[in-house]
């Protein structure tokens, strides 16, 4: 099977994390490759594998009719020259003008949402006008993927594609060595807490600074990204913290994975998220977590194996202020979090669905078009 992926940017977030463990796992057996509008750390770590990406430049996240409209063209002559088997869009503008190019084609599609940008914490410009997208694109006859169940229940009750085109996938991620894991509750009596975001909407570092102040000592606070919202976020740090001793500010790194290993718990808080992939890597870690009330919380389990509050900062505090005193319980939910990861969040599993979908995408593909000849 020939697979090509569509993605906006090929920087470090979660839709970028599917693509490459999809692409990494299916290069053995498929052939994969991968058009961008911008490269990245995901897309330089693809070509290290020898799988090839394509940069598409006017293919970006902003809204621009002008832009858009040299995407589509450049996407049409783009797959026209792949030619594969089967498209597979990544996140909103992607999946729009993949979903329509790859119909233009007459190639078989799939479609990723990453978190429906019309959920409950949105600005309602942004909800209104994604879900009149969506719903438009839902009927160029792509198959859909909703990576949690509350999406997969808001796109049914939206009708926002075909019931029958509609599919839950929850995301996975691969592993990494044992020497990559936490070790929750092993440096005394400081707690330290670990939110790896981009700064930038819907990510809420605001809230994780202002409730790491609220506990002052025995706390050190790492936010590791980067994003537009660094600078103001960093002014709003040296307002609270003034010392510098309790919130750190780290640039991304093409190890995420080695600041698991030095947490004791992992926060992640959102205005609004699809199924992310800071809660799986701090999963795989063997880390408890701590997030606010998206919707994700539910499908992972969250409750099993850390805290799950309000986006508030007196709310968030009370609960690291628990996790603090009652330190000796980490390991444990740090144990509960790695082993629902080896039962639910791997990306063996997510690979092996997904390559279900493709298969029968293709055959519903290849049935319509024998329906249709004259």
């Amino acid at each position: 099977m020939r697979i090509v992926h569509l993605i906006t940017k090929g920087d470090v977030g979660g839709a970028q994390s599917v693509v490459y463990e999809l692409a990494a796992g299916m290069r053995g057996t498929h052939e994969v490759e991968v058009v961008s509008g911008q490269p990245g750390p995901i897309t330089d770590r693809l070509k290290q594998m020898g799988i090839p990406v394509h940069t598409e430049p006017s293919l970006g996240r902003s809204i621009s009719l002008r832009d858009d409209c040299a995407a589509y063209r450049g996407l049409v002559r783009r797959l026209a020259l792949l030619a594969p088997d089967l498209v597979h869009s990544h996140s909103s503008k992607a999946g729009f003008l993949g979903r329509m190019a790859a119909r233009k084609c007459g190639f078989a599609s799939v479609y990723t949402a990453h978190g429906w940008p019309f959920q409950p914490g949105a600005p309602w410009t942004q909800r209104v006008f994604s879900f009149v997208g969506e719903f438009v694109a839902g009927r160029f006859g792509a198959s859909v993927v909703c990576v949690n169940s509350a999406d997969y229940r808001r796109a049914c009750r939206g009708r926002v594609a075909p019931v029958e085109l509609l599919t839950l996938i929850e995301n996975g991620i691969g592993d990494v060595p044992e020497s990559l894991r936490g070790k929750p509750g092993s440096a005394g009596q400081t707690l330290r807490i670990l939110m790896m975001a981009r700064f930038a909407p819907p990510k809420r570092q605001d809230v994780a600074i202002r409730a790491a102040c609220l506990l002052a000592g025995d706390v050190t606070l790492d936010l590791v990204g980067s994003g537009p919202l660094l600078e103001s976020t960093r002014l709003l740090a040296t307002s609270l913290d003034p010392s510098g001793r309790i919130v750190r500010f780290t640039p991304q790194t093409d190890c995420p994975e080695s600041f698991y290993r030095e947490a004791d718990v992992c926060v992640l808080l959102s205005d609004f998220e699809g199924l992310p992939m800071t809660i799986l890597e701090a999963m795989r870690a063997g880390l408890p977590v701590l997030t606010n009330r998206i919707d994700a919380a539910d499908s992972l389990g969250v409750s099993a194996f850390g805290r799950v509050v309000d986006c508030r900062p007196e709310a968030v505090a009370d609960a690291l202020r628990e996790l603090r005193v009652r330190r000796d319980e980490l390991p444990a939910l740090g144990a509960s979090a790695r082993e629902r990861y080896e039962s639910q969040f791997t990306a063996s599993r997510m690979v092996s669905e997904y390559e279900l979908l493709y298969r029968r995408t293709l055959d519903r593909t290849t049935g319509t078009r024998r329906t249709n000849e004259p």
